[in-house]
């Protein structure tokens, strides 16, 4: 049987209503259509800006880009795609490593500079969505969400460690 979801039908009749994955991806696009928008005049996108902001603040000079993938819970090859537009833009640049297999990223200049304009306009898209949920409602969708994540992540973590018959 096929549902389609019509602006008339009230959200709790969405035959799906009570999936996750499903309310998490559609805030998910809402918000990023949100932070998008909001950073539109850097020129960066809220992806671009995580990964960024994570080369940045990342301890060591040219931190390996697998460990980012890893803080950001991405893919590799995900990573990869966020990071071709910020090195053409020459916000990122590629980094040696102690072991050439090893593919490092640093923040540039001019990517400090573009992150720092960037972040007021974060702070502001932040400040704007605690507003429009209510701030004690942010927060507790905030702790939510990264307490939700970190017991997903360590329930499949110990699934994965358990030998299967």
């Amino acid at each position: 049987m096929l549902f389609v979801y019509t602006s008339i039908m009230d959200e709790a009749q969405h035959p799906y209503y009570g999936c996750l994955c499903l309310a998490s991806r559609r805030l998910a696009r809402v918000v990023t259509q949100l932070y998008d928008e909001a950073l539109s005049e850097t020129g960066l996108k809220i992806t671009q800006f995580s990964v960024l902001t994570a080369l940045d603040q990342a301890p060591g000079e040219a931190p390996r880009l697998g460990a980012i993938a890893e803080a950001l819970d991405m893919e590799p090859s995900s990573l990869t795609r966020s990071l071709s537009p910020l090195l053409r833009r020459g916000l990122v640049e590629l980094a040696s490593g102690p072991d050439r297999r090893e593919r490092r990223a640093r923040v540039t200049h001019e990517g400090k500079r573009v992150l720092e304009q960037a972040h007021e306009r974060w702070q502001h898209i932040q400040a704007r969505l605690a507003e429009d949920i209510g701030e004690e409602d942010f927060h507790k969708l905030l702790a939510l969400l990264h307490q939700g994540r970190q017991r997903i992540a360590d329930r499949s973590a110990a699934h994965q460690e358990v030998p299967q018959p």
